[in-house]
């Protein structure tokens, strides 16, 4: 019982990968990789030219493995990774690789292959090697002259990009002329602003002396005023009296004139 709890707590996966992942040693990768996360389970070829894992876990997290087995470099090409999820059997006690009898067999023919050209040059001495040898300095001449057409032509093309530059530079050069003049424009424009501001502070300055006189001018009508309105009152009173005056001897003269009978 105790056993069986333990399978059920673990996880596993079925992937299937596709891409240049046959004869490049990704298998091995696979292995290296798959041993570092801990898990158990195998990897092996399909006749498809795809590659078959099966992969289980304790704690079921297979993202980082999955996103690790996405392998690109020189010789192996990841495209795709189908992936399956089911429950774990642990019948795996380590990951390694299932390999089919055929698999086997093209090994042992290709090792084959290379024993018989070790005793082909072992018997005949280095004269085939020697052709080979020739035969690839001559590719090599070819490479080579292919490699100064194609340097020539990139030399052609460096000063076409050159010649393109210098061109650039020019316009740049052109651009940066106007530049200059549209700034000297600017700094004459501010110039005059600047002038005209001075001007523009010396007419407030002159309005705000004519505002003082015209003050000083509305405080002396205003003083003006007062002192009119004064003569006024001083006239108005002189002229009261006066009468009152007048008004008083006229009845002293009319008393006397009734006394004498002359006036009834």
């Amino acid at each position: 019982m105790i056993a069986r709890e333990k399978v059920c707590l673990m996880n596993k996966i079925r992937a299937t990968v596709s891409g240049t992942i046959q004869n490049v040693g990704y298998r091995a990768k696979v292995i290296r990789i798959a041993r570092g996360f801990g898990l158990t389970g195998f990897i092996q070829n399909l006749d498809d030219g795809r590659v078959r894992i099966i992969a289980e876990s304790e704690n079921g997290d297979f993202e980082k493995f999955i996103d690790a087995i996405r392998i690109k470099n020189t010789l192996i090409n990841v495209l795709d990774v189908e992936v399956g999820y089911a429950d774990a059997t642990g019948d795996f006690a380590d990951f390694y690789k299932l390999v089919g009898g055929g698999e086997t067999d093209e090994r042992l023919d290709t090792a084959a292959e290379y024993l018989k050209k070790l005793i082909s040059v072992t018997e005949n001495g280095f004269s085939a090697m020697t052709g080979e040898m020739r035969s690839g300095f001559e590719n090599l001449g070819t490479k080579m002259d292919v490699m100064l057409d194609k340097q020539s032509e990139t030399t052609r093309e460096i000063q076409g990009l050159r010649e393109a530059q210098s061109e650039t530079t020019s316009e740049i050069r052109g651009l940066r002329e106007a530049q200059s003049e549209t700034t000297r424009e600017i700094r004459g424009l501010r110039e005059a602003q600047s002038e005209t501001t001075r001007e523009i502070r010396g007419l407030r300055e002159a309005q705000s002396e004519t505002t003082r006189e015209i003050r000083g001018l509305r405080e002396a009508q205003s003083e003006t005023t007062g002192e009119i309105r004064g003569l006024r009152e001083d006239m108005k009173s002189y002229m009261d009296r006066k009468i009152g005056e007048i008004e008083g001897e006229l009845d002293v003269i009319k008393s006397a004139l009734k006394a004498s009978g002359m006036l009834n």
